[in-house]
């Protein structure tokens, strides 16, 4: 029994009996998170075996194709403050970013270490030379830049090393390095190669400069024994073509041409690519075809499979095919050279987003420019989430996002509905006609402005009924920090007190935090308020008690890299999002929060938070991260609900009429809602303040609109803050 106390007292005392029940349901759930896939795409550079590398020349996404139909990322690199990249290469865990000849920022190459793809080391940018191809092995760096081949010694990451140069002739374009053995070869100029000895690649030495028939190499790539280029013969005239020509390089110095195949004759023909991976070989021309080569004789490729794709770039690893047409990037699984693939995986540019949020596998982006533009967000398959077309917005603010309720604001708030999120519906406004104030969504039945600009008031507005919502009460205080359970936490940067503001009409200040450092954000879960502080230059999430309603103890802090701008909490996991990175921490136990994994990195600074199932989606980059903790967002059920006893309905089957009956822990705002069996929202058949005890509620078998649903299953969903339930019932005419 609790003892009589202060109203924070109490109100943690109702948590109590919830909070043990909470830590059993809890205690089995692994703690892992896993990154999945994101919506950023660009060129394909090959990293050895099934990975690649994407780049848009600011931003690096490293991906793992074992599995072409999901591609998981596996890390990223964030270099636009420093060089804009134009190649990639890499050997082992060494990746070089090449920045070609740029009109601005600097021109040279960048070293990183991928040995964690999670958390590369970026050893900066060594500048001087537009450096256009480049060739690695271990940690020696083979670099050209106009008539020079430059050798780099990358023993220190930090701080290359030239040890030795070769001129070469003038040539247009990349010199397509390649190396048989110890032997590199490259573009020279026009049809002729040259070829270096590369035992002891620091100290590079011309063997010879052997030409090969026709007037130019349009690529190249190297084989097991042989080299094969993509030439370009009877330039300017009638009867121009593009050939596959194969050598044999047994004597290194002395190619011996052993096959040469017709690609296509044309005005203008030129070869846009080639690229190599065990027994098949691929290349692209200007004819608009990607072709396809059997390489069981290596001396003697084999025509095979060809698609349509006008392409600039190809990358082959063991187990898919990747084709760069125009802005997009196709990634096929890759087949037998005579066996024609299936239909690719296609990935389009991600335009700048602001936020993504919502529930299940259609989530809701919106626009960074053009404020009145919204976009559905496919995450059915998370490693490959896709953004549909826009759809009409009538507002200009941030989108903000609450259990089916969306919430913009500029100088006013308009309200939505957004149970069905590619059709948002614009419900009741909110007018505040003083200064420029902050609005912010708490929960579906709250919404909190604060206006620094003209008086120090937290005003609380009860937004239940949306299409008539209004103010109710208000806080002395400068800002919100973050609402939740029946409490709100307010103050300014000398202090943060407790409301309770279970009545918006009549909030009650219940504490106080004591030496609560400089508060950024605040979350409440289970009788405990996490907040987002910085001490001293140090960012941390500290963790406080709420058994005393004079001063509730600190009882945990843990570091994070930056101050969290979000607090997003959904079971047992709270998500502390910063510019470009989170933390996800576990909160089964809800006075320990202990972090998953290590902190994730984003590529932007717009911040996201979006579930369907056990899947997050984080950060406008849409990035999508498995948290093997979270219970499946799109199938609750009554086990989940650790507040809330739920009763079968009944009858069952019905005509048409059922009840429900459930009881709860405490008294809470909640809301009984309908759903089809594909998933589709029927009715809100209650929602309202409901006291501690039983309930029924009894849904007639109608829509939101009175009329008659048909035949067939359908869920009934009971859902608030804290609360998640369901059980299914079966209406029959």
């Amino acid at each position: 029994m609790c003892a009589p106390g202060p109203r924070l007292l109490m109100l943690a005392c109702t948590l109590a009996a919830a909070l043990v029940a909470d830590r059993a349901a809890t205690a089995d759930e692994p703690a892992a998170l896993t990154v999945l896939g994101s919506g950023f795409t660009g060129e394909p550079f090959p990293l050895g075996g099934d990975r690649v590398a994407e780049s848009d020349s600011l931003v690096v996404t490293i991906r793992d194709l074992s599995d072409p139909t999901q591609p998981r990322v596996l890390g990223w690199l964030d270099h636009a403050s420093d060089c804009y990249w134009s190649q990639i290469v890499a050997d082992g865990q060494l990746l070089i970013g090449l920045t070609g000849d740029v009109s601005v920022g600097a021109a040279g190459f960048s070293v990183v270490d991928f040995t964690d793809p999670l958390a590369p080391v970026d050893h900066g940018v060594v500048s001087g030379m537009p450096f256009d191809s480049g060739w690695l092995r271990g940690r020696a760096l083979l670099a050209t830049a106009s008539t020079l081949l430059v050798a780099y010694d990358l023993t220190d990451p930090g701080a290359p090393a030239v040890t030795g140069f070769v001129p070469l002739g003038s040539h247009t374009g990349p010199r397509w390095p390649a190396a048989v053995a110890n032997t590199l070869y490259l573009v020279d100029h026009g049809a002729t190669i040259r070829a270096l000895d590369v035992e002891d690649a620091l100290h590079p030495t011309t063997l010879g400069i052997p030409a090969l028939a026709g007037d130019r190499i349009d690529a190249m790539v190297a084989g097991v024994g042989v080299l094969y280029a993509v030439v370009a013969t009877d330039v300017g005239s009638p009867g121009e073509r593009l050939e596959l020509v194969t050598c044999d390089v047994s004597v290194p110095a002395l190619p011996v041409e052993t096959s040469r195949l017709l690609l296509f004759a044309m005005a203008g023909a030129a070869g846009r690519a080639l690229a190599l991976e065990g027994d098949l070989l691929v290349a692209a021309g200007s004819d608009g075809q990607v072709r396809a080569f059997g390489l069981a004789d290596p001396a003697h490729p084999a025509a095979g499979w060809t698609r349509a794709h006008a392409s600039s770039r190809l990358v082959v690893t063991s187990g898919a095919v990747l084709v760069r047409e125009g802005r997009d990037l196709l990634t096929y699984a890759r087949t037998a050279w005579d066996v024609a693939p299936q239909a690719p995986v296609r990935r389009s540019p991600l335009p700048l987003l602001r936020t993504v949020v919502g529930e299940g596998p259609l989530q809701l982006a919106q626009y960074y420019y053009g404020p009145d533009r919204l976009a559905t967000v496919d995450v059915s398959n998370p490693f490959h989430p896709r953004l549909g077309p826009p759809i009409p917005f009538p507002a200009g603010g941030l989108l903000q996002y609450a259990d089916g309720v969306g919430l913009s604001a500029t100088e006013g708030v308009q309200l939505f509905d957004l149970r069905d999120l590619a059709n948002p519906v614009e419900r009741g406004t909110l007018l505040w006609l003083d200064g420029r104030p902050i609005w912010r969504l708490w929960t579906r039945n709250l919404v909190t402005m604060e206006n620094p600009t003209s008086g120090a008031a937290v005003w609380l507005f009860d937004i239940s009924d949306l299409d008539h919502p209004g103010v109710l009460g208000h806080v002395s205080e400068l800002m919100a920090f973050g609402a939740g359970d029946g409490l709100l936490a307010a103050g300014n940067e000398h202090g943060v007190r407790l409301y309770d503001i279970r009545n918006l009409a009549s909030p009650v200040l219940v504490g106080a935090l004591a030496d609560p450092g400089a508060v950024v954000r605040a979350a409440f879960r289970r009788g405990h308020l996490y907040t987002s502080t910085v001490r001293k230059d140090k960012c941390c999430l500290e963790t406080w008690v709420l058994t005393d309603g004079a001063t509730p103890r600190r009882i945990a802090s843990t570091d994070i890299p930056a101050a969290a701008t979000h607090l997003d909490q959904l079971g047992s996991r709270l998500c502390a999002q910063y510019e470009q990175g989170a933390v996800i921490f576990d909160l089964t136990d809800p006075g320990l929060p202990v972090p998953i994994g290590e902190p994730l990195r984003f590529n932007t600074r717009h911040h996201a938070f979006a579930v369907n199932g056990d899947v997050m989606t984080l950060s406008s980059d849409l990035l999508t991260v498995r948290n093997s903790g979270l219970s499946p967002a799109s199938a609750p059920s009554a086990t989940a609900a650790v507040a809330v006893a739920l009763s079968p309905a009944w009858p069952n089957p019905c005509n048409p009429a059922t009840a429900l009956s459930f009881t709860i822990d405490a008294e809470r705002e909640l809301t009984l809602s309908v759903y089809d069996i594909r998933g589709r929202h029927v009715s809100d058949v209650s929602r309202g303040r409901f006291g501690a005890g039983t309930h029924e509620v009894t849904w007639n078998g109608t829509d939101d609109d009175g009329a008659a649903v048909a035949t067939g299953v359908y869920l009934l969903r009971l859902h608030g803050k804290g609360v998640e339930a369901a059980t299914t019932v079966t209406l029959m005419k």
